[in-house]
């Protein structure tokens, strides 16, 4: 199973993405990030008691643990995904079929 996302309408900083998911029949809202700090300094992250946090670290575990992230998701839940490199920040948007924006 494959999933689909497009890009929200709200900007994020260089290295960051919202995205709304389609998999396995549910709409995954998601944020991505390499860049977490920015995302802090401008108060970005999402809120609630619905969000779970991972952080990847591990390129060649993209596929796996972003498939398990998404069939394990609960209606609801947004996902918060801290990328350990642009490598893995890459891989993951292209898992989501995302092309990685270019430099903002």
């Amino acid at each position: 199973m494959k999933p689909y996302s497009l890009r929200s309408s709200t900007q994020y900083p260089a290295g960051s993405e919202l995205l709304e998911t389609r998999f396995a029949g549910k709409q995954i809202p998601i944020l991505i990030s390499m860049r977490p700090d920015r995302l802090l300094e401008g108060d970005l992250l999402p809120d609630g008691d619905a969000v779970r946090i991972t952080h990847m670290r591990n390129s060649f575990r993209v596929i796996k643990d972003m498939t398990t992230m998404l069939a394990d998701a609960r209606p609801g839940e947004t996902l918060l995904i801290l990328c350990e490199s642009d490598k893995i920040y890459r891989a993951a948007l292209t898992f989501l079929c995302i092309e990685p924006a270019a430099a903002r």
